[in-house]
C-alpha cells in the first residue's frame, strides 16, 4: 500500500518537471521517504545550470519535507485504499523493500551501491573510549549535508510498460497431437 502511494505523490511531483531536474527531484523525493533516519531535514539540491531551469526554485518539490511527505502518502493510502496507517509505520518499514518496491513501480534505476538508511555513529577506535569522532568534511571544514541519496545515484528512468503475458500453451498442444 505504502508503495503503491508512494508511486502516485511521486508521480505528482514528477509530471510537468523539466529534463534537469528530475534526478534533483526523485533524489530529494527518496530522502524525504526512505533517508529520514540519516537527515531528518533534508534540503533539495537544485541544479547547477539554473539559466536553463527557470522553474526549479519555486518548483513544489524543493518545499517538500519528510512531515509533508509522511501526510501525503497517509492522505492517498486513506484515499485509494481506506485503511488509515498508524503513526509507527514509518518506523516498521524497511527501507530497503520499499526503496525496491518504489524504483520497480517507477522505473528508477540507481546505481549499486550500499546506501545507509540510518546514522551510525563510529566510535574512536584509537582512544578506545566508545566516544564518536567529529572530523571536518567539505567546504571550508564544515561537514557536508549528510543525506541517503545524491542526484549522480540516479541512473536512469525508464518507462513501465504493463502488459499481459501471452498464451502460447495452445499451440504447443497442437504440435504434440
Amino acid at each position: 500500500m505504502v508503495s503503491r502511494a508512494a508511486k502516485h505523490v511521486f508521480s505528482r511531483y514528477l509530471r510537468k518537471l523539466p529534463l534537469l531536474d528530475i534526478t534533483n527531484c526523485i533524489s530529494h523525493l527518496l530522502n524525504c521517504l526512505i533517508g529520514f533516519k540519516v537527515n531528518a531535514t533534508p534540503s533539495p539540491q537544485l541544479s547547477d545550470d539554473n539559466e536553463f531551469s527557470e522553474v526549479s526554485t519555486e518548483a513544489a518539490w524543493t518545499k517538500l519535507d519528510v512531515a509533508s511527505m509522511r501526510e501525503e502518502i497517509t492522505k492517498e493510502v486513506f484515499k485509494r485504499y481506506r485503511y488509515t496507517l498508524d503513526d509507527a509505520w514509518w518506523n516498521e518499514c524497511k527501507c530497503i523493500v520499499l526503496l525496491r518496491e518504489v524504483c520497480l513501480k517507477m522505473g528508477f534505476q540507481l546505481k549499486a551501491e550500499d546506501y545507509v538508511f540510518e546514522k551510525v555513529e563510529k566510535a574512536d577506535v584509537a582512544n578506545g573510549n566508545g566516544k564518536s569522532k567529529k572530523t571536518a568534511n567539505g567546504v571550508n571544514g564544515h561537514k557536508g549535508e549528510e543525506v541517503t541519496f545524491q542526484p549522480k545515484d540516479i541512473l536512469n528512468v525508464v518507462p513501465v510498460v504493463k502488459d499481459a503475458p501471452l498464451r502460447v500453451l495452445s499451440t504447443f498442444r497442437r504440435e504434440a497431437n
